[in-house]
């Protein structure tokens, strides 16, 4: 029975082109997706990829950000093609390039059932307490896009008991049957279904499965609550499915599982040699991973340019760049000589046209995800990943217009205000950061 794998990729051009290898296969189909910002190496391994291997097709790149309604919109648009394949395929499978098959391309079709779906996803009523505060807040406030950067709070918002319950909460790696694409393909320009996770914060683990799953749109499907990925990576906290090794793909198997990531750089010996032990493998050319990032003269040149700008109004305004390749494009770290440490202000941007200003407060993590207050303002864990601010929380300041999202004609006095009230505020971190 085909199955089509839809790979979102963003990096890695050696990975993406292992996993084709993998699950190459003259029945199956194989759709790759680069990030829009990808390395143009990646973006030309695709097409090598593509015109080497019979059925593999590149889906037209979105400008992604994490955590952002953009993953959505990449997989959405990868269903899409799926569909208009001429493939009769059964099964559609979401995974990304750090995936790892662990069953060959003929057994994989083998062990999905006809007609079932796979997901891990869960109801609000199904949760632990701490899942249901994550859930809560990814809807209890509206988060904006910043194309190409991540997710920023714009205030917060009311929702029903009754939407929340519609809402499920789990992995996005996802295997559909084709019925399941059908259903959701059809419903792709329905805002009433959609409104509410493109201004949510990781809409990629609620929405799909929140439209089929928590709506009459997924009535009679045939849904297994299980995920099909085992997910190995150590950052998550040490659980026993994190890191991969050879072990964690032994039990990974052995479970059940067809997938499993965070594959690393190199294989270790039992992953390379179940890999070898794929029939058909095809021959590749090699594909050359992405040169060392350039120094960024866009953002340097900028920085100069603000200093020179704010100089007369904060002595000893200084801003900073993050290294080149360490996150967006634009990333500028903002301070003055009496601002405390744990307050950094920072402008970020990926096409040097929409930026966002943020004042970051550096502080322990103590668990709770809802806003607390600084002084007169109001906090939020920031909803993006960006250099040395994970889990810092963004303090609001309504004096900044439209929560910070500025363009480059009036970056200067925005920048002048968020400094004076970082200056102010420094004055009261010490006692609340204890």
């Amino acid at each position: 029975m085909p199955v089509v794998y839809a790979v979102l990729c963003h990096q890695s051009p050696r990975h993406v082109a292992d996993l084709a290898r993998a699950l190459h296969h003259r029945d199956h189909a194989i759709l790759l997706h680069a990030d829009a910002k990808a390395p143009p190496e990646l973006h030309a391994a695709l097409r090598t990829l593509s015109a080497l291997l019979p059925n593999v097709h590149v889906v037209d790149s979105v400008l992604c950000s994490w955590g952002g309604w953009s993953l959505v919109e990449a997989t959405l648009r990868a269903i899409g093609q799926s569909l208009a394949l001429p493939t009769a395929w059964r099964h559609f499978c979401l995974l990304s390039e750090r995936h790892f098959p662990l069953q060959s391309p003929e057994m994989i079709a083998k062990l999905l059932p006809d007609g079932a779906s796979f997901s891990d996803a869960v109801s609000l009523t199904a949760m632990d307490r701490n899942h249901r505060a994550d859930l809560a807040h990814r809807f209890v406030r509206q988060w904006r896009e910043l194309p190409g950067v991540g997710m920023f709070s714009t205030g917060a918002r009311t929702i029903s008991a009754a939407r929340m319950e519609r809402y499920r909460l789990g992995s996005q790696w996802i295997v559909l049957a084709r019925a399941a694409c059908e259903r959701l393909w059809a419903t792709r320009d329905d805002d009433t279904l959609w409104a509410d996770f493109r201004t949510s914060l990781v809409p990629d683990e609620t929405a799909l499965m929140s439209v089929l799953l928590g709506t009459d749109r997924g009535s009679g499907l045939d849904f297994r609550k299980r995920g099909q990925t085992f997910v190995a990576w150590p950052h998550l906290g040490g659980s026993d499915d994190s890191g991969f090794d050879d072990d964690h793909v032994r039990a990974a198997r052995a479970r059940g599982h067809l997938f499993i990531r965070k594959r690393p750089a190199q294989l270790p010996p039992f992953a390379a040699r179940l890999l070898a032990s794929f029939p058909d493998l095809p021959k590749l050319p090699p594909m050359p991973e992405p040169a060392p990032v350039a120094e960024e003269s866009g953002a340097r040149a900028l920085a100069e340019s603000l200093t020179a700008m704010l100089r007369a109004r904060f002595p000893g305004v200084g801003i900073g760049a993050a290294p080149p390749g360490i996150g967006p494009a634009c990333c500028l770290d903002i301070r003055v000589p009496e601002q405390s440490p744990a307050l950094s202000l920072h402008l970020v941007s990926h096409e040097f046209s929409a930026f966002k200003l943020l004042l970051a407060w550096r502080r322990p993590f103590d668990g709770p995800l809802s806003p607390i207050w600084l002084g007169g303002y109001e906090t939020t864990i920031i909803g993006a990943r960006l250099p040395g601010l994970t889990l810092a929380r963004e303090v609001y300041l309504p004096e900044v217009p439209d929560n910070g999202f500025v363009n480059a004609d009036n970056l200067a006095e925005s920048i002048s205000i968020a400094l004076a009230a970082a200056r102010r505020l420094s004055e009261l971190v010490p006692a609340q950061a204890a």
